[in-house]
């Protein structure tokens, strides 16, 4: 019986930290929370969705890939040196907004900056 003991080992297996899913661009924690994984200029940008469904993550993800491709589009203008007043507003909302989401600064204060 010892003998058995002793051939018997115990394998842990490894518990992956993320995982993939079928929609491209959204891993899953193995927390159950799903994260959206993009890349801009080199860089790797995170952004937590805040949820454990699927079909909920999946709507989150396109609202997510929408504002950061705009985003994307005036730091260029903002980097080819054609910025137009709009251009420098669109920049300047988009730093309020995420202010708001770092919690740095109040919904409040950014909506009577906004009026």
């Amino acid at each position: 019986m010892s003998e058995m003991q002793g051939n018997a080992k115990t394998v842990k297996q490894a518990v992956k930290t993320w995982q993939r899913t079928r929609v491209q661009n959204l891993l899953r924690h193995k927390s159950g929370r799903y994260y959206a994984r993009t890349f801009s200029g080199g860089k790797e940008i995170w952004k937590s969705l805040k949820t454990s469904d699927l079909k909920v993550a999946d709507a989150k993800l396109a609202d997510f890939k929408r504002d950061h491709r705009a985003t994307a589009a005036t730091t260029k203008a903002v980097g080819r040196g054609k910025m137009t007043f709009a251009d420098a507003l669109a920049v300047h909302m988009q730093k309020l907004q995420g202010d708001v989401e770092a919690k740095r600064t109040k919904p409040s204060t950014v909506h009577y900056w906004k009026q």
